[in-house]
């Protein structure tokens, strides 16, 4: 067993790697007590929304663009991208924007993380694109995929540099960099999706976008922050060793939550081909806007957790997982019922006609949204507890549940089947979190 993954960062011995002195401040470890919680955590959920909205609504952005000024093939390409990449980068991130988050302890310095980060970035793009080779796909598909790998990197780096405003509570400087990121994306693919329509160019122009934030937005403020004039990655094997070995099960853990929503869409592809691929993937981004209100909930949630975890206050930890799952079950209900109602008048006013006439799946769709936005709330639950060993267990069960699925009914029932498929394994995955929750509230 990795007994430092399951361990409140509190817990850790005091390890030459994470308290080593240095000379800029940035580098010791606070071993004084917290200070007080003087942000309002309304606030830093309202900030969170505004960011993840603006992001949100770029990615939905990038589908609306591809689905008017393209084919639905074009969609499904740009969603097959996503399908291969997200997996991976998921896995090599370690989720360092998690585990920063929950450092209430800032015994984790950026410049170190910066330096992971970027290593495991490159791993991840050289993976995808191997990957793409080995399959032996098609050239726009191919293509697809690269650019994608782009974007999902410099993604990565902006996620390192946010998550330190986060870990201090400010989400408003995240927020500021969700907002430019955006814009900056959205206008430059609307650009390449006239001149030059595909989903690789797409996927680049929108990572060009996203860099051109990083250096003239993050980076700077990082380093303001940070108390020095420039913010350079450090390469540490010590330090290194010790992060993979802490968030290597975390990693795994969201790389098959990843893989999760993505197994319907390689059996659609496989299946039905990629223009069904497209719509199904149209169809399920309306989901993001659950979410977009998920991730501000619990974005700034689990830091918050996390000291009520570490200064062992039980009743408002119980009594914030309560309410961030209950918020979970009504927003996904409310998204249930808009798609039973506003279904087909919003795919038509969206996508176009093409996609309207299949509003009977968006609501199993949002059905399935609704399992995961609780799976997600409980999750948060989870990991600012440091019970994160058992989660891969856990998310490889449901993956395992979900192909199952997928074999079985996506033949018959074709996109039906596949949106039936993820319902069951989201619900599964939820149950199995709420019982490693409960085993650990009744042994603690």
């Amino acid at each position: 067993m990795m007994p430092a993954t399951t361990s409140t960062l509190a817990e850790l011995p005091a390890s030459p790697v994470l308290r080593r002195n240095d000379r800029s401040t940035e580098e010791h470890a606070v071993a004084t007590p917290f200070p007080p919680l003087t942000r309002s955590l309304r606030w830093n959920m309202l900030y969170a929304l505004v960011g993840n909205g603006a992001y949100n609504v770029a990615q939905g952005g990038f589908l609306v663009i591809l689905a008017r000024l393209n084919s639905p093939a074009a969609v499904g390409d740009f969603a097959y991208g996503l399908a291969i990449t997200a997996p991976i980068f998921m896995l090599v991130s370690l989720q360092l924007r998690q585990l920063i988050a929950g450092d209430a302890g800032h015994e984790l310095a950026l410049k170190d993380l910066l330096g992971l980060r970027l290593l495991t970035t490159l791993f991840a793009s050289v993976v995808s694109c191997g990957v793409a080779f080995c399959l032996g796909e098609t050239p726009s598909a191919t293509y697809a995929i690269a650019g994608m790998a782009l974007f999902k990197s410099v993604e990565a780096i902006s996620q390192v540099l946010t998550a330190t405003h986060q870990r201090s509570e400010n989400f408003d400087r995240s927020t500021t960099s969700s907002l430019l990121r955006a814009a900056a994306s959205l206008s430059l693919v609307l650009v390449a999706a006239w001149f030059w329509p595909s989903a690789g160019n797409c996927s680049i122009a929108a990572a060009i976008g996203a860099l051109a934030v990083i250096i003239t937005y993050d980076l700077p403020v990082a380093a303001r922050l940070a108390g020095t004039t420039h913010l350079w990655p450090r390469f540490r094997s010590d330090f290194l060793w010790t992060i993979l070995w802490r968030g290597l099960p975390l990693g795994i853990a969201m790389m098959l939550l990843g893989l999760l929503p993505n197994i319907p869409r390689y059996f659609v592809r496989g299946e039905l081909g990629v223009s069904e691929l497209g719509i199904y993937s149209a169809l399920g981004f309306l989901g993001n806007a659950g979410t977009i209100v998920m991730s501000a909930v619990c974005q700034p949630a689990l830091p918050r957790l996390a000291r009520y975890h570490l200064e062992q206050r039980r009743a408002d930890f119980a009594r914030l997982v309560a309410s961030i799952v209950g918020g979970a079950a009504v927003l996904g209900l409310s998204l249930v019922l808009g798609a039973a109602v506003f279904g087909a008048a919003a795919l038509g006013l969206i996508y176009g006609p093409e996609y309207a006439s299949h509003h009977h799946l968006l609501i199993w769709q949002m059905v399935a949204t609704t399992a995961s936005l609780m799976t997600v709330a409980i999750g948060t639950a989870v990991t600012a507890s440091r019970q994160i060993a058992l989660q891969p267990v856990i998310v490889l069960m449901a993956t395992l549940v979900c192909s199952a699925g997928c074999w079985l009914l996506v033949p018959v029932y074709g996109l039906h089947g596949a949106a039936w498929a993820l319902c069951i394994a989201w619900c599964f995955c939820f149950m199995g979190y709420l019982l490693l929750l409960c085993w650990k509230s009744k042994h603690s």
